[in-house]
């Protein structure tokens, strides 16, 4: 875990920035030497920090932030042809967080055929 705090250090997360908000609240100093939980430590970082996973834990490799969803935009004049990536990053971001508050029932698939078939038709 300490090489992963170093990677992150030098492109300026400090280690209680990344205890605070990259690694579970649940997550305790004893798991940093054990190589299964470093692995899931890393894993919780990757994605609560928006880094790519694989430049974090290949150790030769600079650490990267995930890049941005593919989009299009619409441009109304030509002369501001500049890729609006704040606006991107900003809307992409809160797409994500608005994801995560919505709740989704779950309703499970019927094991008989027929009453899954009626279940469907009659919604």
């Amino acid at each position: 875990m300490a090489a992963l705090y170093g990677k992150l250090s030098k492109i300026g997360l400090k280690k209680n920035y990344v205890r605070k908000n990259g690694l579970p609240s649940w997550w305790d100093d004893e798991l940093n030497d054990k190589p299964v939980a470093v692995l899931e430590g890393a894993g919780y970082i990757a994605k609560n920090l928006n880094l790519d996973l694989s430049s974090l834990l290949t150790p030769q490799e600079k650490v990267k932030f995930n890049r941005p969803p593919h989009t299009k935009f619409k441009q109304h004049n030509s002369q501001n042809n500049q890729h609006p990536h704040l606006a991107q990053a900003l809307a992409s971001r809160f797409a994500e967080l608005i994801s995560l508050g919505v709740e989704v029932n779950y309703t499970p698939l019927s094991k008989d055929a027929k009453t899954g078939a009626s279940q469907f038709c009659n919604e």
